[in-house]
């Protein structure tokens, strides 16, 4: 069915007027007559004349007006344009581990049908697919891609996928053949530790074919610390935890594997780890006895003191630990000590925070909270947005041991969620792919019925732009008043992440807090995290979303108040990280965290307990609850206890910073150029390189190392290792994802039909045209006007 539409739509308006005046002056008499008698009696002789001519001038006009309207119909023509095969080849080390000889038998299999190009990457210690994709693609193109998928730097793939589209260029990739086998070693370690704690260093093997069974040993500082056999899991990965009281120092750590693989330069990994000393630590209480102390003193170099020393430069940080505000000592020194990069930790009791008159004083606006009980007001009931992925990668399995897609995954998470709401919270439903899509205006909870039926209808398709979905969501809550947040229900492959983090920033700035759930075996966790962390929020897993809640205010209308349960609301801070919680605590301090602090850890019914935030160079974190003296003993049990040392830990901040000369680059990439970080009072100098400031007492210099090992500079060790490229080995399941979202296959070596089928199909260009049909009104106009000179002459001769 054609379906007619006008170009200048506004031009129909004139229709009524234009009628209405043409029968105004078709009908009105603009002759004088001697007498009534007279003007009757012409009237009488010109009524059917004029009355037809009425209709002929309304009929004229009409479509005069129509044909300016410009009725038109859209008309699409089809036409073969250049029938072509592109092959791009990835011709990086990582596909050494495949028969890239597929691209020539492709070609001589296809080229019979049409012509095929082989085109090479040409680098060898780089995937940069993206890059090379961008310079060598054009409109309408035909493209096999022959690569594993392992983008090791340049354009990412998703938004190279997007310009595909928006050029019309179909891009499908084959799967690859496995000829060759690998393993490779890596380790994951701080890059500083403390002496006295353990420094936790995690050794990963990874394989990528049949790798036979090899053996792991990992040596430090020459010497062996431990050797395992490796035993890969339905994953090919093997992960060995290790942790170890280190003597200050620098400590040189090499993880080797014995395989028979196809790389050997990957088998050996190197680490380099710093201890310093103790962080130099001043406690500030009037107590007695605290068993707190016991349990700083092991992993610091504690000082207690019931009044505060005019010289704070060799401490890295100050705990506060249940003191009265009458008490607490000069203002200026505690914020001049913060802001210059020294921690404060603020410890509560009933002579602390609400209890010890802090309300309303300076020193309350250092801290990450603000004193006392939040004021309800009725009418500023909380608003959220829940914005769901609903692009075709969510169609995707949710976990290789669940039936599950990722989407319905998604939807169940939004439905938990909303049903958690209190019913006056104003609620609503973003859907989005590459457009967001409004599901549910926002309403209060309670008035939605039918709600959780229209997030259960959700169907994925088509590509993925969360920004799309935050911008939407942005406009949705940006004219609302009070606390607003978005949920963001996604797997974050998305293309245009930099849109994304745009809006982010914009959401941000719109004091909207932007909480992630990431879904799928196949999260971007590093976007999702970056996206919370921009959005002044959270990162959870799936399992993690009832700690969501607890974050907006304690448990919904439909759940149980058990309170005082100790809760970690984010496990993505240094302080909270693997860390698991137990316990109740007896009593507490009513604070509110301020707009731009964090919330680490709460009682199960929203209560803070321990909040932080940034303080000019500065950290500052607030415990509102006591130091385990009375109300929270069960912070100091060994399940509970490393909160609150990694807590005087995240405070202390670098413990470098009071050093004169330091390298504070450890690693480095071979073949690649290393940037050199160095600390220091004065220009450094070192034969071989230049230094150049780039900050206040920080300069940089640059080298390439061509072998991988440890190196000294100023005498500091520096871990060089192999290249990137082969950290990353094996089809990557994301690429192939990305290609099937964006409209491509992936096909197999035998499917020449299909591919010869496909691009003759996409080679079938389709013009869409706009056919005007204005000629037919001003026709239809031309004609009646012709006739009514034509009648009225002949009427005319007729009387003569």
């Amino acid at each position: 069915m054609t379906t007619i539409y006008f170009e200048r739509p506004w031009a129909l308006f004139l229709l009524l007027p234009a009628i209405i005046i043409i029968l105004i002056l078709s009908f009105r008499n603009f002759i004088k007559f001697h007498d009534n008698f007279e003007k009757q009696n012409y009237l009488k002789r010109r009524r059917a004349r004029r009355f037809w001519m009425g209709v002929s001038r309304v009929i004229i006009i009409s479509a005069v007006i129509i044909a300016l309207a410009g009725p038109s119909t859209i008309q699409e023509q089809k036409q073969q344009g250049e029938l072509r095969l592109k092959i791009f080849v990835d011709d990086s080390r990582s596909m050494e581990l495949y028969d890239t000889g597929v691209a020539q038998r492709l070609k001589d299999k296809l080229s019979g049908s049409f012509p095929v190009n082989i085109v090479g990457t040409n680098e060898k210690a780089e995937s940069r697919i993206g890059d090379f994709l961008v310079r060598n693609m054009n409109k309408n193109d035909n493209i096999l891609l022959i690569s594993d998928g392992q983008v090791t730097s340049g354009k990412q793939l998703a938004d190279v996928l997007l310009l595909a589209h928006n050029l019309n260029a179909s891009i499908n990739t084959v799967q690859l053949t496995q000829t060759n086998n690998d393993a490779w070693v890596t380790i994951t370690s701080p890059d500083i530790s403390s002496s006295g704690t353990d420094t936790p260093v995690l050794v990963t093997v990874k394989k990528s074919g049949n790798v036979p069974s090899t053996k792991l040993t990992v040596i430090a500082d020459g010497a062996e610390w431990t050797s395992e056999d490796v035993t890969f899991n339905s994953n090919g990965v093997f992960e060995l935890p290790l942790t170890r009281n280190f003597e200050q120092g620098t400590h040189q750590i090499v993880a080797k594997i014995d395989a028979k693989d196809h790389f050997l330069e990957n088998n050996e990994y190197r680490a380099v780890i710093k201890v310093e000393p103790k962080p130099k630590v001043l406690m500030l209480t009037t107590s007695q006895n605290i068993p707190l102390v016991k349990l700083l003193e092991k992993v610091f170099d504690l000082t207690v003191v019931p009044v505060l020393p005019s010289d704070l430069s060799s401490y890295s940080t100050i705990i506060i630990d249940n003191v009265k505000a009458d008490n607490l000592p000069s203002i200026g020194a505690i914020s001049q000590f913060v802001s210059n990069g020294g921690g404060l930790f603020v410890i509560g009791g009933p002579a602390s925070l609400d209890r010890g008159n802090y309300k309303g004083t300076q020193f309350e606006n250092i801290l990450p909270v603000a004193v006392g009980i939040p004021k309800k007001d009725k009418n500023q009931s909380p608003s959220i947005a829940l914005v769901i992925d609903v692009s075709g990668s969510s169609g995707a399995a949710f976990s290789s041991t669940s039936n599950k897609i990722v989407n319905a995954v998604q939807e169940d998470i939004a439905i938990s969620i909303l049903r958690d709401l209190k019913n006056d919270t104003k609620v609503g439903v973003v859907a989005f792919n590459t457009k967001g899509y409004t599901v549910a205006d926002l309403q209060e909870k309670g008035k939605q019925a039918g709600l959780e039926d229209k997030i259960a209808s959700l169907q994925p398709f088509g590509g993925t732009l969360a920004s799309e979905g935050l911008t939407t969501a942005l406009y949705m809550l940006s004219k609302q008043s009070g606390s607003k947040t978005i949920i963001l229900i996604s797997d974050g492959n998305t293309q245009l992440s930099g849109d994304a983090k745009v809006a982010a920033n914009a959401a941000a700035a719109n004091n909207i807090k932007i909480f992630t759930v990431g879904v799928g075996a196949g999260t971007d966790e590093v976007f999702m995290k970056q996206i919370a962390q921009i959005g002044k929020g959270s990162y959870f897993q799936p399992k993690e979303t009832d700690r969501i809640q607890i974050i907006l205010g304690g448990p919904g209308d439909n759940k149980a108040n058990n309170t005082n349960s100790l809760q970690i609301i984010d496990f993505n801070d240094f302080i909270t990280k693997d860390l698991t919680l137990i316990g109740k605590v007896t009593g507490y301090n009513n604070v509110v965290p301020k707009s731009s602090a964090k919330m680490l850890v709460a009682l199960n019914d929203g209560r803070p307990i321990l909040t932080t935030w940034r303080f000019g160079l500065g950290r500052v974190a607030v415990l509102s609850t006591d130091d385990g003296t009375g109300w929270a003993s069960v912070l100091l049990n060994n399940k509970n206890a490393p909160l609150v040392s990694r807590t005087v830990f995240w405070t202390a901040g670098d413990p470098r910073r009071n050093k004169n000369l330091d390298v504070i680059t450890t690693s480095g990439v071979v073949n690649e150029p290393v940037d050199v970080l160095v600390k220091s009072n004065n220009l450094p100098k070192e034969e071989g390189l230049s230094f150049a400031k780039t900050d206040e007492n920080l300069y940089t210099a640059q080298l390439v190392v061509r072998q991988p090992g440890f190196i000294k500079v100023l005498g500091q060790s520096i871990a060089i290792n192999y290249p990137t490229e082969l950290a990353k080995l094996g089809a990557s399941d994301e690429f192939l994802s990305l290609i099937q979202q964006s409209g491509g296959t992936v096909y197999n070596e035998e499917d020449t039909a299909a591919i010869k089928k496909a691009v003759q199909e996409h080679s079938i260009l389709t013009e869409v045209k706009a056919v005007s049909w204005a000629w037919i009104p001003l026709l239809i106009g031309l004609v009646l006007f012709t006739l009514e000179i034509v009648l009225r002459r002949l009427v005319d001769s007729r009387k003569e």
